[in-house]
């Protein structure tokens, strides 16, 4: 409620709207955020612990109770009946329950202050409102101050590097490394107790390793700035590895794994996965087998070395906050970060898709429903222009082929259709092309797919087209534009890729050059009809 106060002139416009429907539906009151916010700062207070006891026995009592049982349905799994899940709650029932107390640590996060270092140079890019400090020890810091959100701060940071610098043998130690560090707590604080000591505080800190990337990213409250600075520091320099946490993390992904394979759905990503990379080693799906490979020790290793060196690091920090205010916390907790001067980077791992065309068929499930994938890739050029062209065809082709397989056709009822670029490893693209549909309709919808990206080919759009797609560029930059982490994503985006920060103004220049037959053109040269991925799943054939 604090929150949503302190932003109360800065509401999307979505949640009014829900604000408005629940009152016509249900009679919900709408009294306004300052009334609901003053309201529970008056009776917050002076609701005790018997009241929510009573409240407890009065709304959960054996007459008004449900018991719903979800099993898998596979031979040998055993599923308790009505007797057995009575006696069970019967059981429980009787046992003597000891009152929760909460036990919360009064040490600090940090128990001294690290050694602080210094920004030692600066530059600033005054029209795009966005600063550049480098640290003493290396590390970048990017800053784009905003009043878009009045208690958000947002960030995130990266290196190059991430998993593709470990051997085969220690991947899947890698790819969960983060997430089993993250459950692990940091310093002297264990997952729970971590979270116990930061009630109250809005701050998330969390690190993550990627392919070709590790790094952090997070948020805070200007008010809690200084705890999400020390939850990064520790992050490099404590990080935790807790047999508990690690654990319980493998019990989720036992229990995931267990019956991912019984769902069609899987299968069907699956086999997009495993194709596009053409089986590579690391595009494995997971599996008993490969979950076995998982390893605490090899994990908390791999973490380390990745963070090890702070140095080649970039900070990008987005939201409301003054830069001089920030420096101090800066200087004092990323400025202490060791920098090894290691020059690290990735390393290609040659996970490339196929050439020509491959087509794969899955027959799973009951159900009478079919799902299509259709991905056209390959390398290209690398620059903005041609990244803007491969976006703008995705554009006038979402258009078209809702248009053709929904409205014209009734075939399906929805088209989903995206584009995938990148520089690294090695400059590439990926179209996608996806739709559900009734089985014996597949044939015919990848008919009028193929046969609207041949007329593209043949002629450019009409001008409509070309207007439509203009003005949603533009209004969904406007919008974008004035929220944070857009920002975060885009300045991670051009840092990343060595794009200039002034060219983040320069997008409507491209958007104003842009004509059909530019589109036409980009279609003749990356939707290759004699080089692309079909993958369709189909129910099961019985007998």
């Amino acid at each position: 409620v604090e929150q949503a106060f302190n932003e109360r002139d800065k509401t999307n416009s979505a949640n009014l709207a829900r604000e408005y429907v629940s009152n016509f539906l249900t009679g919900e009151p709408i009294p306004g955020i300052a009334y609901e916010y003053e309201i529970t700062q008056k009776l917050l207070p002076t609701i005790t612990l018997s009241d929510v006891n009573k409240l407890a026995d009065e709304w959960i009592t054996n007459s008004n109770r449900v018991v719903s049982v979800n099993a898998p349905e596979k031979v040998g799994a055993s599923v308790p009946d009505e007797q057995a899940l009575t006696h069970i709650l019967d059981a429980i029932s009787k046992e003597k329950v000891s009152p929760y107390t909460e036990e919360v640590s009064q040490e600090p996060l940090l128990a001294q202050k690290p050694q602080a270092g210094k920004v030692v140079s600066e530059l600033n890019h005054s029209e795009e409102g966005v600063t550049e400090w480098t640290l003493s020890n290396g590390i970048k810091v990017i800053l784009k101050p905003t009043d878009f959100k009045n208690d958000e701060v947002r960030f995130t940071a990266f290196s190059p590097g991430g998993t593709s610098l470990v051997p085969d043998s220690n991947y899947i130690a890698a790819e969960t490394a983060a997430d089993l560090m993250f459950e692990s707590g940091v310093g002297d604080f264990d997952r729970i107790s971590l979270d116990k000591k930061l009630s109250g505080q809005v701050v998330d800190v969390r690190p993550w390793i990627e392919e070709l990337q590790e790094g952090l990213s997070g948020s805070a409250s200007p008010a809690d700035l200084e705890t999400m600075f020390q939850l990064i520091y520790l992050q490099f320099m404590a990080p935790r590895s807790d047999d508990n946490a690690y654990a319980a993390y493998k019990a989720q992904l036992d229990a995931y794994v267990a019956n991912r394979s019984a769902r069609p759905e899987a299968a069907f990503q699956d086999t997009i996965q495993v194709t596009l990379a053409q089986h590579h080693f690391r595009a494995r799906p997971w599996s008993p087998v490969v979950l076995s490979e998982m390893d605490l020790g090899k994990s908390a290793r791999v973490f380390q070395e990745r963070f090890a060196d702070a140095g080649d690091f970039t900070f990008i920090f987005v939201g409301n906050f003054e830069l001089e205010k920030l420096k101090p916390l800066v200087e004092n907790y990323l400025g202490a970060l060791p920098g090894l001067d290691r020059n690290e980077s990735w390393r290609d791992l040659d996970m490339d898709p196929p050439t020509g065309i491959v087509t794969k068929e899955i027959y799973q499930g009951e159900e009478a429903k079919s799902s299509t994938r259709i991905v056209f890739s390959g390398t290209f050029d690398w620059n903005r222009q041609t990244r803007y062209d491969i976006i703008s065809l995705v554009d006038l082709m979402r258009i078209r082929l809702r248009e053709v397989l929904r409205e014209d056709l009734g075939g399906t009822y929805g088209v989903g259709i995206w584009a995938e670029t990148e520089q690294f490893p090695e400059p590439g693209y990926k179209i996608n092309i996806t739709f559900g549909s009734a089985p014996e309709r597949v044939n015919e919808l990848v008919q009028a797919v193929m046969a609207e990206i041949a007329n593209l080919k043949k002629s450019p759009p009409d001008d409509e087209y070309l207007v439509k797609i203009k003005e949603t560029q533009r209004r969904s930059r406007e919008t974008s534009l004035m929220q944070n982490g857009y920002w975060l994503q885009l300045l991670k985006f051009y840092y990343t890729n060595g794009f200039d920060v002034s060219e983040v103004n320069k997008f409507n220049e491209l958007v104003d050059n842009l004509d059909a037959e530019a589109l036409q053109q980009t279609a003749n040269q990356y939707l290759n009809m004699q080089d692309y991925v079909k993958v369709i799943l189909y129910p099961e054939v019985k007998d």
